[in-house]
């Protein structure tokens, strides 16, 4: 079933979230998070991106894609058979809307992460095709729901999207883990790296649109944890992981 922000908002209220990245930091958790993704699902909310699936155990709840290669026209299939509620950028993904009704059977969010206002590029470039005068962006919606008189921007990666996505979600804390914006750390199953760009030239960009986020955060009452205690960029309180009280009393 399509969706919108308004049918997601707040919708893993009272749970813990967890924003993995598929970097090397993310190896410091892989076998924890993995356990409490499929025994604790009603404390804990997962949400990754890309191939999670074939770099990790963790069984995530949102699959967020921003991606031209790897679309919903080319891995519906994929999509379906993984069964995870689908937050994917259709100003990046030009499948053809009909397309994606007819051949998606799970819950599915598309947004636009591009034309603010609704405003078509400059050039009228094909990410237009899907441009909504009358929708928000992921940025307006953050903003709009926060109350922040600053709006958060691109910054390289889609884990900037996905820790909004965790806000509006409603998870409190939100911990990240493995958005490095360091191909160094390599990734967290240590398989070859799929480099397309240099990612680091990234890193101060995420970190001041990070900061923007966890403003936002801030005035909803919801704490963001950066993991990466080495993490190259700034913008996010770092620190432990802790697990729910009961958790740790019942370990």
């Amino acid at each position: 079933m399509k969706l919108d922000f308004d049918d997601i908002l707040e919708k893993e209220k009272g749970k813990i979230g967890i924003v993995c990245g598929l970097g090397g930091s993310l190896k410091d958790y892989a076998d924890e998070f993995e356990n409490l993704s499929k025994t604790q699902k009603d404390k804990y909310c997962f949400i990754s991106c890309n191939r999670w699936f074939s770099k990790t155990k963790i069984d995530a709840d949102y699959w967020v894609m921003a991606n031209n290669t790897f679309t919903v026209e080319k891995n519906y299939n994929a999509f379906n058979n993984k069964n995870k509620i689908l937050i994917y950028a259709d100003s990046v993904d030009l499948t053809d809307k009909e397309f994606v009704d007819n051949n998606l059977k799970i819950d599915y969010l598309p947004f636009d992460e591009r034309h603010q206002g609704g405003n078509k590029c400059l050039r009228n470039n094909p990410c237009c095709k899907h441009a909504d005068p009358g929708r928000k962006t992921i940025q307006e919606y953050l903003k709009h729901i926060s109350g922040n008189e600053e709006r958060y921007s691109g910054a390289g990666t889609v884990g900037i999207h996905m820790l909004a996505l965790a806000v509006i979600l409603g998870c409190n804390p939100v911990y990240i883990s493995g958005i490095d914006m360091d191909y160094g750390t390599g990734y967290v199953d240590n398989s070859k790296l799929e480099i397309h760009d240099d990612i680091s030239k990234y890193r101060t960009l995420f970190g001041k649109q990070a900061k923007i986020i966890s403003d936002s955060a801030e005035k909803l009452g919801i704490e963001i944890i950066n993991l990466n205690d080495k993490a190259r960029y700034e913008g996010l309180k770092k620190g432990k992981f802790n697990r729910y009280e009961e958790d740790k009393d019942n370990s």
